[in-house]
């Protein structure tokens, strides 16, 4: 494997895809991906390209060998599907990361924002070639704005070494392949006030979810029944109280993060900010009823409305 500070690898790109990969492939490596919107389309036929980054040092020097051209430091919000910045999304790569980890950086330009894409293969080829796979969805229509997207693909050290080269090969798929019944369930899953607020804060992984949004109007699992020694008790801690204030377990809480997420809630990097009383072990705050957006299936995709509570 190279020592240099990041090495750019040959791609291809092909027309279709049947199914989720694209090509049978011998030997199959477990990744983590993610996906940051970087503005830095150049349109110039180079794209896809893919850089090995084997050290902090390294991704430190691509990155200020493209920060004038890729918007690298965009604030989340900017963008309604929550897709972080490279600067959020590199945090976690540091000297001890990369002791046993190795990154891809796939980077892929496309002529409409509207377009996502997804790898749905690593593999290490007959010719002792590492080789990803990455599906691009196309909308039905798209915005008339072009993009670049940088591709993370987080691998362990150990499989990477002694490959020959890697690329990268993109295929298309169509985006919203879906009849109207699975439409209309994907609807009501959004709408339903479990799963409402997943869609206010920015994150691609679970440790990243914003637990306050999810939990804003109680999640389904929120309760008013307090006792007056709750009551008094919540109170004294906030100093004042103008409503009848919801509760919520740490029990209830760490099921909840469980079913969801099938991950723990004490790896959760933006937790839960309500009013915690330790003898009740419970979270607590003032009921809010806000405008709360609605989502309605059409056959381009969700649109995005106003309604005034869960139903």
């Amino acid at each position: 494997m190279t020592n240099h500070a990041f090495r750019e690898q040959e791609t291809s790109q092909t027309d279709d895809v049947k199914g989720e990969t694209a090509t049978s492939l011998p030997v199959s490596y477990e990744f983590r991906a993610q996906y940051v919107r970087t503005n830095g389309y150049r349109g110039d036929g180079t794209q896809p390209k893919a850089f090995l980054i084997d050290s902090r040092a390294a991704l430190d020097r691509y990155y200020a060998d493209n920060a004038d051209r890729c918007s690298f430091a965009h604030s989340s919000i900017m963008y309604f599907d929550g897709s972080l910045s490279f600067d959020e999304a590199i945090q976690t790569y540091d000297d001890k990361w990369f002791e046993t980890h190795q990154l891809i950086l796939a980077v892929i330009g496309e002529g409409s924002g509207s377009v996502r894409h997804k790898v749905v293969n690593v593999s290490r080829t007959a010719e002792n070639d590492i080789l990803v796979e990455i599906i691009r969805y196309l909308p039905e229509s798209g915005t008339d704005d072009l993009e670049e997207w940088h591709i993370l693909i987080e691998m362990d050290r150990g499989d990477l070494q002694s490959a020959d080269q890697f690329q990268v090969i993109c295929s298309e798929k169509r985006m919203y392949d879906i009849t109207l019944e699975e439409g209309e369930k994907i609807q009501n899953m959004l709408n339903s006030a479990e799963n409402y607020g997943f869609l206010h804060s920015s994150y691609r992984f679970p440790e990243n979810i914003d637990w306050s949004k999810v939990f804003y109007g109680g999640a389904g699992i929120a309760t008013n029944d307090l006792s007056e020694q709750e009551k008094e008790a919540y109170v004294k801690a906030v100093g004042s109280s103008y409503g009848n204030p919801l509760k919520i377990t740490t029990e209830q809480l760490e099921e909840f993060v469980k079913e969801k997420t099938n991950s723990s809630y004490q790896d959760a990097l933006r937790p839960f900010q309500w009013i915690y009383l330790e003898q009740y072990d419970a979270y607590y705050a003032e009921y809010r009823d806000p405008h709360i957006d609605s989502y309605q299936y059409l056959p381009f995709g969700i649109r995005m409305g106003i309604r005034s509570n869960f139903v």
